[in-house]
């Protein structure tokens, strides 16, 4: 008996529809059209540019015309994303001392410096007010944990203005008080914007050790795998500075900064100009470089001590720079600027 009262019942709203269930449906349709005609004839009406504003209280504004910043640093880990060569000795961070620039490499033990880092904007049309700028170090080495700086503050607020602009770059400055035991630490400024055009060239990191000329040259510094698997890593090294700037004038190469231009899509491939690729800088001839141990697989978490060494050729005199990244199975881990000084 059920069954046949389901079977009606479906035959029923059927019958329905076709009777008079289509009139209903057609005088709501009427109905709404007549409610959008009446609402736009009442907007008509209005003075102005009032008229042509949304109904909506909530309206999403899309470019060109929102115009969002894009502050920056020298990056690494974003400029090797893109295949460019890098230093791990940043040219956008640097302490002083007094007024006077020490160089990273020649800091005292329980000492406090002033920590400078210079903050770009790649953006002509929107300015950041009030860009917090976060400063912190590691321990020297690749992938190792990280601290706050003290005296502090750990972050510090600048008023970055757009390129070209008077106030840009911008100068963000903190304290900083050495660790009590004597060793090389990598200071790393990350920028924190909202609104960022492209949040991925936010992460500078000045990270150097000096060593001097008696063949060989070890150079110890520690590894962590921070990921929560292991990893094994590897070592690529290369002889890349930062070559001097063209002179005004002169066509430079563009580089996308994570906005693409009216020609180019996000996705396209980005070109390296020569002077920037590491294929072009390779260790001098007569040089060695060697890792102990050269491959290292790390569980999660693990940190351990690596000694690059590296051999200058017989009677070497200047200085030299040799850049070690640290590679596992997720990409860059970290890296250092090693500097060998012979006399």
């Amino acid at each position: 008996m059920s069954l046949l009262r389901i079977v009606f019942g479906f035959l029923w709203l059927i019958l329905r529809a076709l009777l008079y269930g289509w009139v209903v449906e057609l005088w709501r349709l009427v109905r709404a059209l007549w409610e959008r005609w009446l609402r736009a004839r009442a907007r008509e009406r209005l003075p102005g540019r009032q008229g042509k504003a949304s109904p909506d209280q909530c309206v999403t504004i899309s470019d060109p015309a929102m115009k969002r910043p894009d502050p920056l640093i020298y990056d690494q880990y974003y400029l090797m994303s893109l295949g460019f060569a890098v230093t791990w000795d940043n040219p956008d961070i640097w302490l002083e001392q007094g007024g006077v620039v020490v160089p990273s490499d020649k800091l005292l033990p329980n000492t406090t410096y002033d920590v400078v880092a210079r903050i770009w904007n790649s953006s002509t049309e929107a300015v950041c007010m009030g860009l917090p700028v976060s400063f912190s170090y590691l321990s020297f080495g690749a992938g190792v944990q990280s601290h706050p700086v003290l005296p502090g503050p750990q972050t510090v607020h600048v008023n970055l203005g757009v390129k070209g602009g008077p106030s840009c770059p911008a100068l963000a400055t903190t304290k900083w008080t050495t660790p009590s035991v004597a060793g090389h630490y990598c200071l790393q400024i990350r920028l924190t914007w909202v609104d960022d055009s492209n949040p991925s060239n936010n992460l500078g990191q000045e990270n150097t050790q000096v060593g001097i000329s008696h063949s060989p040259v070890a150079f110890p510094f520690q590894l962590r795998n921070e990921k929560r698997f292991a990893q094994q890593f590897r070592f690529e090294t290369d002889a890349y500075t930062l070559p001097p700037l063209p002179p005004c004038g002169t066509d430079r190469h563009k580089i996308r900064t994570g906005r693409a231009s009216v020609t180019q899509r996000p996705y396209d491939p980005v070109h390296v100009p020569p002077q920037h690729r590491r294929a072009n800088y390779p260790i001098p001839p007569g040089w060695t470089v060697s890792f102990d141990p050269p491959a290292p697989l790390l569980n999660s978490g693990q940190e351990i001590t690596v000694v690059a060494t590296v051999d200058p050729p017989a009677g070497f005199k200047g200085r030299q720079p040799i850049n070690v990244h640290a590679f596992s199975s997720s990409g860059l881990a970290g890296g250092m600027t090693l500097y060998v000084e012979g006399s």
